[in-house]
């Protein structure tokens, strides 16, 4: 495929990509140089950065001049911050506006980005089926490891369409695989970054990060203090800012309804996925306590549906049990 030359425009986008991190380098800016007045702009877009639980709408607007710095600065605080809880926060929030960039791209540079975040080949094909239309395709063992952390059935290789070795994908399926791709690769920058020193000018923006409020652990003012592992993997995820596959998320919902926790309690909760979703969230959360559709409340899965869903994470201390609430009866 011919090479799509990329531009500062491409970088402000996309200021993960590896081109990006070389164009960075060449500058040869250091901490120290971002404390002059002309870097204002630049450090005022990193505080957009870092104050934005959801990226507001500003943000999605390229300022070239400053978004590939800010995003460097912005990094680096929140490595000096030491607060791993806000990795994912921030990884999701840049992938998520990556994703929204990709799909105002055209194919031949979406094609190219991807393939530079998922270091994997990337076939452009023309195949349809019905109403659904194929512009992606990829070999099966490169699909299987990059849809390892998608753990929703939709993502499963026995829903995909396959032909001689290739797994077809329409084109808002393989942006969605970019975006999982990149919010890992940003993680991994941040904890893979050294420490760095920050000039007192700058400290203010890893105050930022260090001044927002810790996530909090509603679960623990629940009635069964003993939890199954299960349910304590699940509750770990939440609480590290990872977001959880669907049927987890329902297992999880089901089980604290039945734990005694309200419809508001798993909402403030669950408010510190990173892709928390008030309306549709309220909507799933009050479906499965049986406030909505069918007015019926739905039953926590059993350790044999949940081991069919690689949920199942028993040790000694289940005794044998074959549900997680008798886990919570149980233990006193």
């Amino acid at each position: 495929m011919e090479r799509v030359i990329l531009g500062e425009e491409d970088f402000a986008k996309y200021p993960f990509l590896e081109e990006a991190k070389s164009y960075v380098s060449q500058l040869g800016l250091t901490l120290n140089d971002m404390c002059s007045p002309e870097f204002e702009r630049i450090i005022k877009r990193c505080e957009a950065r870092l104050k934005s639980s959801r990226y507001p709408s500003e943000l999605y607007i390229i300022d070239k001049d400053s978004d590939i710095l800010s995003f460097i600065l912005a990094v680096v605080a929140i490595k000096a911050s030491q607060r791993e809880d806000f990795f994912s926060r921030f990884a999701f929030n840049e992938a998520s506006r990556a994703e929204a960039f990709l799909k105002t791209e055209n194919k031949k540079t979406i094609t190219y980005i991807i393939r530079q975040l998922l270091g994997a080949l990337i076939y452009e094909m023309e195949y349809s089926i019905g109403d659904s239309y194929y512009e992606y395709a990829m070999e099966v063992k490169m699909y299987v490891s990059l849809s390892a952390s998608m753990n929703s059935d939709y993502w499963r290789i026995v829903n995909r369409i396959l032909n001689n070795g290739l797994v077809y994908l329409r084109r808002n399926e393989i942006i969605r695989l970019a975006r999982d791709k990149s919010r890992q690769e940003i993680i991994k920058r941040i904890r893979e970054a050294p420490t760095p020193n920050i000039p007192t000018q700058l400290q203010y923006l890893v105050d930022i990060i260090r001044n927002r409020p810790l996530p909090r652990r509603y679960y623990e003012e629940t009635r069964i203090i003993n939890y199954p592992p299960c349910a304590k993997h699940a509750l770990a995820k939440v609480g590290a800012n990872e977001n959880l596959a669907h049927f987890e998320r329902f297992f999880l919902t089901a089980y604290l309804l039945k734990a005694g926790k309200t419809v508001e309690d798993i909402m403030k909760f669950l408010a510190t996925s990173p892709d928390f979703n008030e309306k549709i969230t309220r909507y799933q959360v009050e479906h499965i306590a049986g406030l909505k559709g069918g007015r019926k409340a739905y039953n926590v899965p059993d350790c044999k549906t949940l081991f069919s869903q690689s949920l199942c994470f028993k040790d000694e201390t289940c005794n044998n049990i074959s549900h997680p609430l008798q886990y919570g009866r149980r233990v006193k």
